[in-house]
């Protein structure tokens, strides 16, 4: 009888790197150990199958306290494109979690985020751009974002992003706009989002009409902390008249 043959490649239409998920409360800290493995092939598959992983708001508690954002930041350097593409998959999975958000800021996840939105894969610099979104969208986040600085480097790329990303750079933008709008002011925001108003894309045109408004909401706020410290100012000052003229006629 002759003997089965063996392969050691896949099947057709199979994906390698689609692993299943396995080992139960033992899954996760096999994937950490297998995401620093200096065999390619084997992080590719760690970081689908932490992916899949992660949707399940008790095992993403798990892996933030655990050393995986940690080494969730060294693969974002990686040289490899698919490494790049699914580790900024599992990092938005991560900020879709409320305590994923926390732990953004936390980790100072953002900066390293921030360091590929000119990455030239753009399923890389999208998974970039709705992870951020997803952090910007609670206050404290936008508040980081703009402190570190990231709003000059998101205005110019609503102009030559990709549509399905440039919404959500624009999204982004209105975000932090809401809570501080100078840095987008000093780098010329006012006419390129008048540019996008023009757009083909509907989505693309609401997204920028959003964000003008909402450079409108902390203009009108400092206006009114600028009002409000003149009034106290000026209280102030006719109080000290006040007594003054009253000293002199004691």
């Amino acid at each position: 009888m002759a003997s089965p043959q063996t392969t050691e490649q896949p099947p057709p239409h199979i994906d390698p790197t689609q692993a299943p998920i396995a080992f139960g409360n033992l899954a996760l800290p096999k994937l950490l150990v297998e995401l620093q493995d200096d065999d390619l092939f084997t992080r590719q598959k760690a970081l689908t199958a932490l992916c899949d992983l992660l949707h399940d708001p008790e095992r993403a508690y798990e892996a933030i306290f655990s050393e995986c954002l940690e080494i969730l930041k060294v693969l974002l350097q990686d040289e490899d494109s698919l490494i790049r593409v699914k580790t900024t998959e599992v990092l938005y999975v991560l900020a879709s979690h409320s305590m994923g958000r926390d732990a953004f800021l936390n980790f100072d996840i953002v900066g390293p985020l921030a360091n590929l939105l000119d990455d030239p894969e753009i399923a890389c610099r999208k998974n970039v751009h709705r992870a951020l979104n997803r952090i910007a969208e609670f206050p404290l986040g936008a508040v980081f974002m703009v402190n570190k600085g990231l709003v000059p480097k998101l205005v110019p790329k609503i102009s030559i992003e990709e549509e399905n990303i440039r919404a959500l750079v624009l999204s982004t933008l209105s975000c932090c706009l809401s809570v501080n709008a100078l840095p987008a002011l000093e780098s010329d925001v006012i006419q390129v989002l008048r540019d996008q108003l023009s757009h083909s894309s509907p989505i693309i045109r609401k997204e920028a009409a959003s964000a003008l408004m909402a450079i409108r909401k902390p203009t009108r706020a400092l206006k009114q902390m600028e009002h409000l410290h003149h009034l106290k100012h000026t209280d102030i000052k006719n109080q000290s008249l006040h007594a003054v003229h009253a000293g002199s006629h004691g």
